[in-house]
């Protein structure tokens, strides 16, 4: 483990901690808003960032061990997010709760793993159209996407 990786971690479990204190003492109505930049209910969005956790986890362990990230386009992750959001429509805050505390301890554990040099191993990310690091892919995709939703459901009405 690096000091890094552990900086990175703790990041990504302080990211989830704020989602779930964000989360837990909404309304009804504040859990049905609507979020401004993804159009969804709170509800969608933040099963959204806590059940992100498990594939973007894959994604980071692709990129750590060299191996190609899946081949998801735009046009197909928008796909799967457009299918998330009618499935779990109605999704409750204790819903979302079991997510973290499933998915985050597992992808910490990983990211605590990594070394210096897995952080610094480049990957193709065709849904990014480019390459990222490891570390960056952690930074941008995985806690930012946390961090991205949570800013949206504040922001709700």
């Amino acid at each position: 483990m690096s000091a890094r990786a552990e900086e990175l971690a703790t990041q990504f479990e302080q990211a989830n901690e704020s989602l779930v204190q964000a989360i837990q003492p909404m309304s009804d109505a504040q859990w049905a808003a609507q979020t401004p930049e993804e159009g969804w209910s709170v509800a969608v969005a933040a099963h959204h960032a806590a059940a992100s956790a498990e594939p973007l986890t894959y994604f980071v362990q692709c990129a750590s061990t060299g191996q190609p990230l899946p081949p998801i386009t735009p046009e197909r992750l928008n796909g799967i997010n457009a299918q998330h959001a009618t499935d779990f429509a109605n999704v409750s805050k204790q819903d979302v709760v079991a997510a973290v505390n499933k998915n985050v301890p597992v992808t910490a554990a990983l990211l605590r793993s990594l070394s210096d040099e897995q952080l610094q191993k480049a990957a193709d990310t065709p849904f990014m159209m480019g390459g990222m690091t490891t570390e960056q892919i952690i930074q941008n995709i995985l806690i930012g996407h946390v961090r991205g939703h949570l800013a949206s459901i504040q922001r709700a009405k």
